[in-house]
């Protein structure tokens, strides 16, 4: 009945994601201008786009909170949860469609910044950790770093290639190497560049491309 609210879309089943590696194009299908392909009663295209990065936002604070209740050091943690982002931004359909959906459309209704403040207070709330453990140095302001790690990461998607998992990495790595000396204390710089090191070669077996 006219007036009515529409029915609370349903969770978003991956399947219904291309494995188009331009998932904007899938949007473009899947909820285009006639009203009987549109899928999950969402009024709009950016509306679909929304629940999905929502969906994924909310995946991604499920895993990590798994990340957390293995009680590593807050650094180890930290670098863990950007390497598992990095590993189902390669090779998950529903996490690829929700970045790319983030810089496709986040900037409308401040989608973006909602989305990226809690990926930067989360950041920040573990690097604080890290500061009470002697990990980072106490000229740094954590959120500062928070802010850095996650840009680094948005960058990184631009200028390498999610298609080629080890390339990616490799660079992600790279990107880590460099940023250290900023905010990690001298006595711990060689534990941790390992321990990316490490990461990184574990990440590289994992990540299984999407078709392209």
């Amino acid at each position: 009945m006219a007036g009515q609210p529409l029915p609370q879309p349903d969770p978003i089943d991956p399947h219904h994601l291309s494995l188009a590696a331009d998932v904007g194009v899938h949007v473009e299908l899947v909820a285009g201008d006639s009203p009987h392909i549109y899928p999950f009663h969402f009024r709009s295209k950016h509306a679909l786009a929304s629940a999905i990065v929502d969906q994924r936002s909310a995946e991604a604070r499920a895993s990590v909170d798994e990340l957390l209740a293995r009680r590593l050091s807050g650094l180890e943690t930290l670098i863990d949860i950007c390497f598992l982002i990095a590993t189902e931004d390669i090779g998950d359909e529903l996490s690829r469609a929700g970045l790319n959906l983030l810089e496709s459309v986040g900037r409308a209704d401040d989608l973006q910044t909602r989305v990226l403040t809690e990926w930067i207070d989360a950041f920040t709330r573990i690097l604080e950790k890290a500061a009470s453990e002697g990990d980072v140095r106490d000229d740094v302001e954590p959120r500062s770093v928070a802010r850095l790690l996650v840009s680094l990461y948005q960058g990184l998607r631009q200028t390498s290639d999610l298609a080629e998992p080890e390339r990616f990495l490799h660079d992600f790595r790279a990107a880590w190497a460099l940023v250290l000396p900023g905010f990690v204390t001298d006595d711990r710089r060689a534990y941790v560049t390992e321990f990316i090191k490490r990461r990184t070669v574990i990440a590289i077996r994992k990540a299984k491309p999407l078709p392209r």
